[in-house]
């Protein structure tokens, strides 16, 4: 339809929507035609679980399935096998038709609306963006069955590579451990998120588990992990024992930090629980403690810190004295070879973890931590896993990555 003078866009617009759905329309019908069995006598066919030859159980059986151009009609023969006690329709086999009737593009389509939303608003979203009716229990199904082969088995499929595959690249690997509270059934737990990045790249590749062993084994099974035995890795996470126990076992070479801001904060507390908030002396003592971790002076940290400590206190203020100072002095004792701020700032290189803890939040407590939300452990580590894949790859590439996973587990 051209358009003429005196009329507005609305008509030409709305006239090539008409003939767009009409286009549609008829593919639909196109499809329903190729799609069905054709009538007359339908052989024997072999039972895709045990193998056994099997007949037909009901003809022309009426099946609809949701396509990028809406909902086909078709008609199909179900088959039914005694011995396993299992249907099944070897038409849909053949086309490779999703379990629930989908499409891989619109599987896709609502992939990644569940990424993002509840399975309540990605239904709503599917209906205005794509013209999709599919209800939030079959949203639900869908993501079940998508993300098992991720994150179900005792050992999981590995994620997305590391993209670590620059042998030539000169820039060190930032690996960054963090952990934040889901609730979940059984109560508040933590899930772990491990962050992998070549410093200064924009793309970050992620692993996220409530199981810390798992963790551990996925990050050592991903595709890439064997540059880190060749590349320069920067490991920096708080004082958890169970991080350094990972990394002496994974990357025994990575030159380890202690979060800095996590350091400052065992120091900031010390401070207000010695002179109180407003006392100018809590500040003082935690910026002598900040410029002596900066300037490398750790060995007159320690020294300093030990003639603040009363010997054989024996007032009520002395004893309180050394119950704040002794902790703080045994953190930093513990993690004393992981205070090496001096050399990592004049490297330009990132003295804390916030970049993990920040990706908490866009990873994990987005789709996780929404107002009233409870997971079952089992949800709760599916979602876990899915986003921190999601994160990884990308939109685009999200539903060829589950894909491929589900077919690595088959």
């Amino acid at each position: 339809m051209s358009w003429k003078k005196g009329q507005g866009y609305e008509a030409s617009y709305c006239a090539s929507l008409e003939r767009v759905e009409e286009e549609k329309r008829r593919q639909r019908e196109e499809l329903s035609r190729e799609w069905s069995d054709p009538p007359g006598p339908a052989s024997k066919r072999c039972c895709p679980q045990c193998g056994k030859m099997v007949s037909i159980k009901a003809r022309h059986v009426e099946r609809t399935i949701l396509t990028g151009i809406g909902e086909v009609t078709y008609r199909r023969h179900h088959y039914w096998c005694p011995s396993c006690r299992h249907g099944f329709f070897p038409k849909d086999n053949e086309l490779g038709f999703d379990e629930e009737n989908l499409t891989g593009d619109t599987a896709g389509w609502a992939l990644d609306f569940v990424m993002s939303e509840t399975f309540a608003a990605s239904s709503e979203r599917m209906a205005l963006h794509h013209d999709i009716s599919i209800s939030p229990t079959r949203l639900l199904h869908l993501f079940q069955r998508k993300s098992q082969a991720i994150s179900d088995s005792s050992t999981p499929c590995p994620p997305h590579h590391f993209c670590l595959d620059e042998s030539d690249d000169p820039r060190p690997v930032v690996v960054e451990i963090d952990g934040s509270m889901v609730r979940r059934t059984d109560g508040w737990r933590e899930v772990s998120l491990l962050s992998v990045q070549h410093l200064g790249d924009a793309h970050w590749s992620y692993l996220s588990d409530f199981d810390k062993q798992r963790l551990e084994s996925q990050m050592s099974q991903s595709r890439g992990f064997d540059r880190l035995g060749k590349q320069e890795v920067l490991w920096i996470a708080d004082g958890s024992a169970w991080i350094w126990n990972m990394k002496e076992r994974l990357c025994p070479n990575a030159k380890e930090l202690l979060d800095y801001y996590h350091a400052m904060q065992h120091a900031h507390e010390a401070a207000k629980a010695l002179f109180g908030d407003t006392d100018a002396c809590a500040k003082l003592f935690a910026d002598r403690i900040a410029h002596l971790l900066m300037e490398g002076g750790i060995e007159q940290l320690f020294d300093e810190l030990k003639e603040c400590i009363p010997y054989q206190p024996g007032t009520e203020e002395a004893k309180k004295d050394a119950a704040i100072l002794w902790p703080l002095l045994e953190y930093y004792e513990k993690n004393r070879n992981r205070l090496n701020y001096q050399q990592f700032r004049a490297n330009c290189w990132p003295l804390g973890s916030g970049s993990v803890e920040s990706a908490h939040k866009r990873v994990i407590q987005k789709r996780m931590k929404q107002a009233g939300m409870k997971w079952s452990p089992e949800n709760a580590q599916r979602m876990a896993s899915m986003r921190a894949l999601y994160c990884s790859v990308g939109p685009k590439s999200f539903l060829q990555a589950v894909e491929q996973y589900s077919n690595m587990a088959a």
